[in-house]
């Protein structure tokens, strides 16, 4: 889960039997993933890349690619692997010799042979990396795949399986929990709201209701309306949503958020 190169431990079974000084590393089993918006892509740190610092002051040096509704994107179990790396004052992480710290036991040995090959002088200071790797051992099967309700409760929303919320997901207005942000006020079932609205009838986007409510319009309707038709002075709210839905039309096509 995490090592620190500061805390140099003998392992005698290292480097095929010969041993050799290791970082401290915390061990645990069963753990649970964390979970990331992933579209098949990772940003992975380049030597000689000047990094930023996340807000909290820590490095992360890989990373998924993705986001909530982009498209391309599926929620992924990931382990966040904690480390701590020598950071260079002009910005660069510096790609210590390993092999030097398990001969030795001195990691500050190790990273100043590390810049020595980069061609780099100067001080550095040792900074909290994490690194997102993909969980692809120990998968389960198919067949031993949770059911909805182990991930859902029964209005849809989530429970404490996977973090639905963190991810930017499960954002649900008022208007939608008591369905009335385009209708008069209904009541069905999770499974039953989503077959009508998304896989059948309504063919409505994910953004439609799993985001914050709309804030207004794109452009006032006197002019919003007659991009596609003549103003029309009389409509009912219910019956417009449903046309332009019929259409294909997604709601930021009218809407802000």
């Amino acid at each position: 889960m995490s090592r620190d190169w500061s805390e140099p431990h003998w392992n005698p079974a290292f480097c095929n039997g010969q041993g050799g000084f290791v970082g401290h590393e915390v061990k645990f089993s069963n753990v649970k993933p964390e979970y990331r918006w992933f579209d098949g892509t990772s940003y992975v740190y380049n030597i000689g890349e000047k990094i930023e610092p996340n807000p909290d002051g820590t490095y992360t040096m890989a990373k998924a690619n993705g986001a909530a509704f982009d498209g391309n994107s599926k929620i992924y179990p990931i382990k966040n692997h904690w480390t701590n790396m020598p950071l260079h004052e002009n910005g660069e992480i510096i790609p210590p010799t390993i092999m030097q710290m398990f001969m030795t036991g001195d990691f500050d040995q190790a990273v100043q042979k590390g810049m020595e090959e980069q061609g780099l002088t100067g001080d550095y200071s040792m900074v909290h990396a994490n690194a997102e790797m993909l969980i692809t051992h120990g998968v389960e099967p198919k067949t031993d795949a949770p059911s909805c309700n182990e991930c859902h409760d029964s209005s849809g929303q989530s429970n404490s399986t996977v973090p639905f919320a963190e991810l930017g997901y499960h954002n649900f207005p008022e208007k939608v929990k008591s369905c009335t942000l385009c209708h008069e006020q209904k009541s069905m079932g999770w499974e039953s709201m989503h077959n009508k609205h998304v896989r059948s009838e309504e063919n409505l986007d994910c953004t439609s209701c799993h985001t914050s409510p709309p804030t207004g319009f794109v452009k006032p309707t006197s002019d919003l309306c007659n991009d596609c038709h003549s103003p029309k002075s009389e409509y009912n709210v219910s019956s417009v949503h449903k046309k332009h839905l019929e259409k294909g039309y997604t709601c930021n096509r009218c809407h802000d958020f």
